[in-house]
């Protein structure tokens, strides 16, 4: 058997970094973005807070 020495190194394209970390952005955002707007529902709407408790608490536990 003969001992090989080889090493293999790929790039991931920057298209594909930037994409990815677009996507990871988003993911942080979505809940961020949920909050603003059930405060939003609250102090502008005058929407029920037990309402907006249920959909927080729910949107959180997904």
């Amino acid at each position: 058997m003969e001992n090989q020495n080889s090493t293999i190194t790929t790039k991931v394209p920057m298209g594909q970094k930037i994409a990815f970390g677009v996507g990871m952005f988003a993911n942080q955002m979505f809940p961020a973005i949920l909050r603003i707007f059930m405060v939003v529902l609250v102090e502008d709407l005058k929407v029920h807070r037990t309402y907006v408790g249920n959909d927080l608490f729910i949107s959180t536990s997904l």
